[in-house]
C-alpha cells in the first residue's frame, strides 16, 4: 500500500509536474494581467474620443453627438467621402489623443467598416 504513493510521487517529481504547474499558472496570471492593461488601455482611448467628440455639448445628446461625429469625420477626411486608418491615427494625434493606440484604433475601425474595405464612409 506504501509502495504505490511513493512511486506516483516519484513519477511526479520525475517528470516535473510541480514546475510545470507553476509554469502554467504564471502564464495565466501574466495574459490576465496583459487582458487587464489592454481593457484599460481601450477604456482610455475611448474615453479621450467621447470626451473630444461631448465636449461643449449643447441640445439634445444624439443630434449634438452626430453633429459633432460628422464635424470630426470631416476635418479627419479632409472633406472626402471616406476616412482611412492612416487619416484616423493621424487626426487622432493632431487633437491631442496621443499614444501607441494602433491596434485598438484598427479594432475601431472594423467595427464599423460596413462594407470591410478598410474606411469609414459617412451614412
Amino acid at each position: 500500500p506504501l509502495g504505490v504513493p511513493v512511486l506516483m510521487y516519484m513519477a511526479l517529481k520525475r517528470f516535473g509536474v510541480a514546475r510545470l504547474a507553476k509554469k502554467k499558472n504564471d502564464n495565466a496570471v501574466l495574459h490576465q494581467m496583459l487582458m487587464l492593461l489592454k481593457e484599460e488601455i481601450s477604456k482610455t482611448l475611448s474615453a479621450k474620443i467621447a470626451a473630444f467628440v461631448g465636449a461643449s455639448a449643447k441640445g439634445s445628446v444624439q443630434t449634438v453627438v452626430q453633429e459633432r461625429a460628422t464635424m470630426m469625420f470631416n476635418q479627419a477626411s479632409g472633406g472626402s467621402a471616406s476616412l482611412s486608418f492612416e487619416g484616423f491615427n493621424d487626426f487622432l494625434h493632431r487633437v491631442g489623443i496621443t499614444g501607441d493606440y494602433t491596434e485598438e484604433i484598427q479594432q475601431l475601425m472594423f467595427s464599423y467598416d460596413d462594407d470591410a474595405n478598410g474606411t469609414l464612409e459617412l451614412p
